[in-house]
């Protein structure tokens, strides 16, 4: 089940919304679940509660509030939703990319263009997960995003999740080559950690966000501090 945000004060848009994504959940077997707000306030205290979107679509202009301000406000308590402007303004595309939109959309070209985006969305989610065989046969499929670290034990590959651990027969190498290599780095032989995850760096260690403390190639040491400052730079960290 796909959980969708629909902030657009004009019903008949919201409805012409809602329509097409129907069509489009029914032609791919997806599941869709809308919730439609008609302007930013209620949208806002929803997520300050801890409610969650996959997708949020975003008018700009609302009844009482500006789009591209309610998207920057959830954004900072949603890291990982995909926002989507659908608007008849085209002249503020670019502030829609300042809160990490996936796309914009023209209203005139609505019925056009949704397709292919959802399409080019669902195929970038589907890359980002890991598939993951464990002791037992069953396959797990987990957001990379999820990944602390993985590190070899001898007989497989620890795969550390942010709320589990999965143990997998695959050596680490081959999962390794599953994960995104923008996002994860080798600290030291057969330790793999995501970048975004590292708390600290010290001389021989480093000590990720679950509090695991790692061991650290001197040689890798420049090469994972390179890796953590282009993070932030790319706001991965």
């Amino acid at each position: 089940m796909v959980n969708i945000a629909i902030c657009e004060d004009e019903k008949t848009y919201s409805d012409k919304l809602i329509s097409l994504l129907n069509q489009y959940s029914e032609k791919n077997g997806l599941a869709f679940d809308y919730q439609v707000y008609t302007d930013g306030s209620p949208f806002i205290d929803e997520i300050v509660s801890g409610k969650r979107f996959g997708i949020c679509f975003f008018d700009i202009k609302l009844e009482k509030s500006d789009g591209i301000d309610t998207a920057s406000f959830i954004r900072k308590y949603d890291s990982s939703a995909a926002f989507i402007f659908v608007t008849s303004i085209e002249d503020r595309a670019v502030e829609g990319y300042s809160v990490s939109a996936f796309d914009y959309i023209i209203k005139s070209s609505l019925e056009e263009r949704l397709f292919a985006v959802l399409d080019r969305l669902f195929s970038m989610r589907r890359a980002a997960m890991l598939s993951l065989a464990s002791d037992d046969g069953a396959v797990s499929l987990v957001p990379s995003s999820d990944v602390i670290y993985i590190e070899s034990d001898g007989r497989g590959t620890m795969v550390t999740l942010r709320n589990d651990t999965i143990h997998s027969p695959a050596p680490v190498g081959k999962i390794a080559s599953s994960l995104p290599g923008n996002r994860f780095i080798e600290i030291h032989k057969s330790v793999y950690v995501q970048v975004s995850k590292i708390k600290r760096i010290e001389a021989t260690t480093v000590q990720m966000i679950n509090g695991a403390v790692l061991p650290l190639s001197r040689r890798k040491r420049k090469q994972v501090m390179a890796a953590v400052m282009d993070g932030i730079k790319d706001n991965m960290v």
